[in-house]
């Protein structure tokens, strides 16, 4: 890339095109979200011979592959060059979807062979979405200005979950229609739509990351490349070539020019002297600890325990929660604002700690009202009557109805609760980001924060392992039962729970206590729930008696 098309910043009509341009990739991209995380991935996976160890390896693979951003933090130190990494690394990428893809095509089915390809393959591709992640943040912070960067990352998440939408649906549709447990006829019909499935994605996927060429590199103030034309061409991984630490003593001076795991120990671990840096790393380490120790685990038992459809699971993790997440972040945007960060964190914990607990409710066992079964068969009937195929959402007595309405509460609270999160986290990472160190704080952040989800997905793996003889024999309380993956969301809400003591002491200068901003939810749900059910009352001239004093003394005045 010449310097002729890089720039410091873009205004105008320029800046604008950039930003549809944007939109438009990510449009592209939760495609291949929706292919690369879907109830369908979770059959392939049962298809190819996971076991429950294996599920817990594939929930930790991504933050296994966080140690990629340390390179990546290091490149663009060095050589600045954004544009190229990230479109680079993000290709790959996806591309190796594919390979994914052509696993249950070419290996033996179900084969330890297929599980360690499958694997080896992710590893791989999630190191270099590592690789490529540090450049986009940095190019796009530079690139949308910050008046409007949450107006607009806001939007374009709106406009994508249409696409998603259409897209979990489509994919859940098509497994639904080819899948049925436990049939070996049927398999080869799966494994291709599946493949087809994830191919399509993978395609699309790279798709997003080209559209990039035609957005202009944009670089943040005082990040020129270090300045040296020799150190414009060192890529990420020829870095790990040369070693990771950075070594910035004299040539000849005590330890210079060997002592790399020094460098690279300090560049991990010096922030922690930061009382800020290290609360929140222990708080969103233990936090992503508890995510990843029951991570696949909530697909597992929603299809296979609680005896929901593909379309159904797709519904809840990828509907429903975005859509309580699109609605709730513009209310956690104002009180992170009025109240702080701290506050909405504890808050919203505590919230993503009551999610967890409506899951360990859910059980297929749970009876519904008749009228309640019956409305809802009327409807499903009908549904699937527009598209030729009413037997799709036929539903009786021994349809899953309450489980599905308490994994659905769950997942409302879940997607709410993780937007307060997830925006009061990026608000603490961007404060790293502005301060000293920038790229050195953000990529150390995540790499311990990653250590957690690590640690999340080798202990739940290794649990539900341990306890595997719950399926046979689970442990029953009246409507409710207990299997080896529910002692994974019990480790979970534990955990989750334990990060409060982290945010309890963590400094937020100016920050409010987390009881106000709790007190005044309250107030608020209260005053709406009251004048929705009295407002009827008011249209029928109801109004609140007078004392006749009152009314005597306003009489006179006149």
């Amino acid at each position: 890339m010449s310097e002729a098309s890089e720039a410091e910043r873009v205004e105008g009509p320029e800046l604008r095109r950039a930003l549809r341009t944007v939109t438009l990739a990510w449009m592209f991209g939760v495609v291949w979200l929706s292919a690369a995380s879907g109830s369908h991935f979770r059959v392939l996976a049962r298809l190819l011979g996971f076991d429950n160890f294996a599920f817990g390896l594939l929930a930790s693979l991504p933050f296994v592959a966080t140690l990629g951003q340390l390179l990546a933090a290091l490149a663009i130190e060095r050589h600045g060059r954004l544009k190229r990494q990230f479109v680079v690394c993000g290709v790959a990428h996806r591309l190796l979807w594919l390979l994914v893809a052509a696993v249950p095509l070419v290996l033996p089915i179900p084969s330890h062979t297929a599980v360690v390809a499958v694997l080896a393959i992710l590893t791989v591709s999630w190191f270099l979405q590592a690789l490529a992640i540090p450049a986009w943040m940095t190019w796009m912070g530079a690139l949308v200005p910050r008046r409007v960067r949450g107006r607009y990352f806001a939007a374009r998440e709106r406009y994508a979950l249409a696409v998603q939408i259409a897209a979990v649906a489509a994919f859940g549709i098509a497994t639904d229609a080819v899948y049925e447990p436990g049939s070996t006829e049927a398999r080869p019909l799966v494994t291709w739509t599946i493949a087809g499935i994830l191919a399509l994605g993978a395609v699309l996927g790279a798709v997003d990351v080209l559209l990039f060429l035609r957005v202009p590199e944009v670089r943040p103030k005082g990040k020129r490349g270090a300045g040296d034309e020799a150190n414009n061409e060192i890529s990420p991984l020829g870095l790990a070539g040369r070693g990771l630490g950075r070594n910035d003593k004299a040539p000849g001076a005590p330890g210079a020019g060997g002592d790399e795991a020094v460098g690279l120990w300090r560049f991990v671990f010096e922030p922690l002297g930061d009382r800020v840096f290290r609360h929140y790393v222990l708080y969103a380490a233990t936090l992503t600890f508890s995510m990843t120790v029951a991570g696949w685990f909530f697909w597992l038992n929603a299809i296979d325990n609680l005896g929901f459809s593909n379309l159904g699971t797709n519904v809840l993790f990828l509907i429903v929660s975005p859509l309580a997440s699109v609605w709730a972040v513009g209310r956690w945007g104002s009180a992170v604002d009025r109240w702080g960060r701290r506050p909405v964190l504890m808050v919203c914990t505590a919230g993503a700690s009551l999610c967890l607990v409506l899951w360990l409710l859910a059980s297929r066992h749970m009876a519904a009202p008749a009228a309640l079964v019956a409305g809802l068969d009327w409807a499903g009937t009908r549904a699937g009557g527009l598209v030729g195929h009413p037997e799709w959402f036929h539903v009786n007595a021994s349809t899953p109805v309450m489980a599905y309405l308490v994994a659905g509460a769950a997942c409302v609270l879940g997607g709410a609760t993780w937007a307060g999160i997830n925006l009061a986290q990026t608000g603490i990472v961007l404060g790293f980001a502005d301060g000293s160190g920038q790229s050195r704080h953000v990529a150390a952040s995540s790499v311990l924060i990653g250590t957690g989800g690590v640690l999340g997905g080798v202990v739940g793996g290794t649990l539900a392992s341990a306890f595997s003889y719950l399926q046979d024999d689970p442990i029953r309380v009246g409507p409710f039962l207990w299997n080896n993956w529910h002692v994974t969301f019990a480790v979970a809400v534990v955990a989750r729970l334990s990060t409060l003591a982290w945010l309890v002491h963590m400094p937020d200068p100016g920050a409010m206590s987390a009881r106000s901003l709790v007190r005044y939810m309250g107030t608020n749900m209260y005053n709406g729930i009251v004048t929705r059910l009295f407002y009827s009352l008011r249209v029928f001239g109801w109004q609140q008696p007078v004392k006749r004093g009152e009314t005597e003394e306003e009489e006179g005045e006149e």
